[in-house]
């Protein structure tokens, strides 16, 4: 199986200098402000004409980010089910980190609402129904549109973070999505809004997600999907997690060049479950803990972490069982870095 990245070039980086034109994504600790959250989301009902875009607050989420808490069905008067999905928690030597969980909708508890941070702007739809055997969802779905312009060509991403799983799917897998594209993909008549009576609000959308990374469309919402002449997609991460990580643990990951094209945009999804599995496989209190996002460039701006504390020490590497290994023939899967005194935990892909 193909490793991700190769242990011999990152602990190169490490001890590189730093390159001037490598470009990075602004509060990416998350240690800088932090804002309301106000979840895109239309207004339905209460004498609206659905055109209008609900201003309610959901929690708080690092500027610069979209954290994926949900407004729920937003009337003029309140946001009945709004679901906060991320929060501040203590973060990688730092006050500040994202925590994100599956948290089910305090109206309805078999609504799960997934949590994820994104770039670019979260979405959610719904049709609740209700029936002689309670709440039913219909036509659910959502994501991620958009995403922040960009021109850089990185390396791979990594970043820290903590994993848990509750009782409810403990199997779910934890998915990393990163992309970097140019122009644009617009899907016709996606519904934007959650009601109960009538039909959902509908937009064009662009640059959904599904749409750029080329993913089959069926059983989502919305209509046929357009895309401009210089449209293309030029590369990629799309990975799992699913081991548990109690202490602070390394990700690393290589995007996977598709075309030498210069980017215009760039978008990275973190999501505390299995972000394309669908509203049936959202396991309440599944958790993930993420600081210190960051891209990786063959110049050097990150590399493994504590390589840079004693760089006159041998680097080694363990399995979890305390056996030393090989750097150049590790398969995929958790392993201790050691040098000198520090010892970090690596995730290989």
């Amino acid at each position: 199986m193909k490793k991700n990245y190769s242990i011999f070039a990152l602990l190169m980086l490490a001890s590189a200098p730093l390159c001037v034109s490598a470009q990075q994504i602004s509060n990416s600790d998350f240690d800088g402000e932090w804002v309301d959250c106000v979840p895109w989301t239309y207004l339905q009902g209460d004498g609206t004409d659905g055109n209008t875009v609900s201003s309610h607050v959901v929690g708080t989420q690092p500027k610069g980010w979209i954290i994926s808490n949900v407004a729920g069905m937003a009337s003029v008067g309140m946001a009945m089910g709004a679901t906060t999905v991320g929060e501040n928690v203590e973060g990688y030597n730092s006050a500040s980190a994202v925590k994100l969980t599956n948290t089910p909708n305090p109206w309805m508890d078999a609504q799960k609402v997934p949590g994820y941070i994104s770039l670019g702007t979260t979405w959610s739809t719904a049709m609740p129904k209700f029936g002689l055997g309670g709440i039913t969802i219909n036509n659910s779905d959502g994501g991620v549109f958009g995403g922040q312009s960009f021109t850089g060509r990185p390396t791979g991403l990594e970043f820290w973070y903590k994993r848990s799983r509750g009782d409810d799917q403990p199997n779910e897998k934890t998915t990393i999505v990163a992309y970097l594209w140019k122009g644009h993909w617009t899907q016709k008549d996606v519904p934007v809004s959650i009601v109960m009576v009538g039909e959902p609000k509908k937009v064009d959308m662009v640059d959904r997600d599904r749409c750029v990374l080329g993913m089959d469309m069926e059983g989502c919402q919305g209509g046929e999907v357009e895309k401009t002449p210089d449209a293309e997609l030029i590369a990629v991460i799309n990975v799992d997690i699913t081991e548990n990580a109690e202490e602070w643990t390394k990700f690393h990951a290589n995007f996977d060049y598709k075309s030498d094209a210069t980017p215009e945009m760039i978008n990275i999804v973190i999501a505390s479950g299995d972000y394309f599995g669908g509203a049936s496989v959202v396991g309440k209190d599944n958790s993930f803990v993420v600081d210190d996002v960051k891209l990786v460039y063959s110049g050097g701006t990150s590399g493994i972490d504590g390589v840079e504390a004693d760089n006159s020490a041998p680097v080694e590497y363990y399995n979890l069982n305390g056996v030393k290994v090989n750097a150049g023939q590790m398969e995929p899967g958790l392993y201790i870095c050691r040098q000198g005194s520090k010892a970090t935990k690596v995730l290989v892909k």
